[in-house]
């Protein structure tokens, strides 16, 4: 049995949960990413950054912000990806655990009765109370399965498997259900059926990578589980383990004030000097799981690598550019050159004939009108001329060049699908 598992307290049960930096920094990127938030705060954003101490560039920088436009690039092949795996309800049976005795197969003709012995042996047929007990478990495994949601469950788990290389799925009993012993540890309260342990006790869930693994202890190399999750206002960690007889424990671990707490009731306490806090312990009654641990871990190489991120910013700096674009062709700058545009003359002594002129607002719409002159001017010899006024219009970015950065990126997106469904070609 693992041994580590028996001697953690808490702070360094939680030390095992902790992940790489760089991955967890991916994990938290991706999540953004999936559940909808592209900006995250212009972290994401890959065009050109503001200066912070300049208020004109930030302003721009917050309008733009409110026409970022994203694509669910990320998200979709990841569902893609798990509906591939379990996008439907899956096919299970129950087995005995023996094998069957093998008996020569029977065929009985539909039309005449007749049975036949075909000379080929198969399994035992199940006795009559043997599929009794088979067709318990049936009815109780399928309304568990409807009232927990557990594809739904199953999903998750795959979502987060695909997406971040790490997918939890957790069995577990509410405390609230538990009874306490004199002793210190928890039994479940009796039950007649199958039906009803399932339907009161057993519940599952899919925790966040950061909150649970499944370790290995390196001295007898053999695995148990650790789980986080927060009961009130209090952080919990839960422990599973296997131990030699093949009985499966799960173990809580809590902390409290050393002036509440005893080595009466715990035994393994260890004192923070700063905190003062214990780790208090309680262990579950065994539970003969088969040798099997009600925390499962699966881990891998992520769907989503830093190279699909990085083509998710660049479609939506594509698909933002192109909002833009759409703009300026819609309401496009039009700049006059040479023009005396009607304003209000006002005195300044910095002009050179001491007067200013302030140009008054152009309006522009359907049935306006504006009569543009030239701006005066004099030649070397003192003759007065009016310059011929133009207009310059800037024109969009073909919006093309958009279309072809969007385009590479969905590229991208169905060859990493493509390596999912084992059709990349090189």
């Amino acid at each position: 049995m693992p041994i580590e598992a028996q001697s953690l307290e808490f702070e360094s049960a939680k030390d095992k949960l902790l992940l790489d930096q760089r991955e967890a920094d991916a994990i938290s990127v991706t999540r953004a990413f999936i559940d909808g938030d592209h900006f995250q705060g212009g972290d994401q954003w890959v065009g050109p950054q503001p200066d912070p101490l300049n208020e004109d560039a930030m302003e721009v920088y917050a309008k733009l912000q409110v026409g970022f436009t994203s694509k669910d690039l990320l998200g979709q092949i990841t569902r893609r990806a798990r509906n591939a795996c379990i996008g439907q309800e899956p096919d299970y049976a129950f087995v005995p655990l023996v094998r069957r005795p093998k008996v020569e197969e029977i065929k009985t003709d539909k039309l005449t009765g007749v049975k036949t012995a075909t000379g080929r042996m198969v399994d035992a047929p199940l006795s009559a109370a043997e599929q009794k007990i088979v067709d318990e478990m049936e009815e109780a495994a399928v309304q568990w399965w409807d009232r927990r949601s557990v594809l739904e469950r199953l999903q998750e788990f795959t979502d987060k498997r695909l997406a971040y290389g790490r997918g939890a799925l957790r069995h577990f009993v509410p405390s609230g259900k538990l009874k306490t012993r004199r002793n210190g540890t928890t039994v479940l309260p009796k039950v007649k059926t199958l039906q009803e342990a399932l339907m009161k006790f057993v519940y599952l869930e899919s925790p966040e990578p950061e909150n649970a693994r499944v370790v290995t202890d390196t001295d007898v190399m053999e695995e148990y589980g650790v789980t986080t999750f927060e009961r009130g206002e209090d952080e919990i960690i839960e422990l599973v383990f296997v131990d030699d007889a093949g009985m499966t424990f799960v173990e809580t671990l809590d902390v409290e004030d050393s002036d509440v707490a005893s080595e009466a009731t715990v035994p393994s306490a260890v004192i923070d000097e700063t905190t003062q806090i214990v780790t208090k312990r309680v262990r579950s009654f065994p539970m003969d799981l088969g040798g099997r641990l009600t925390l499962h871990e699966s881990r891998g190489r992520p769907l989503i690598s830093e190279q699909m991120r990085q083509n998710q910013k660049l479609a939506d700096l594509g698909l933002t550019m192109m909002v833009h674009n759409v703009i300026d062709a819609g309401f496009s700058e039009r700049t006059l050159l040479n023009a005396n545009l009607p304003g209000t003359d006002v005195a300044d002594d910095t002009a050179p004939e001491g007067v200013r002129t302030i140009a008054d607002p152009m309006p522009r719409g359907y049935g306006v009108v504006h009569n543009v002159v030239g701006l005066s001017y004099k030649d070397k010899d003192g003759n007065e001329h009016l310059a011929q006024p133009g207009v310059y219009d800037r024109e969009p970015a073909p919006v093309s060049v958009f279309k072809e950065v969007i385009s590479e990126c969905l590229n991208a997106r169905r060859a990493a699908w493509r390596g999912v469904a084992g059709d990349e070609r090189v």
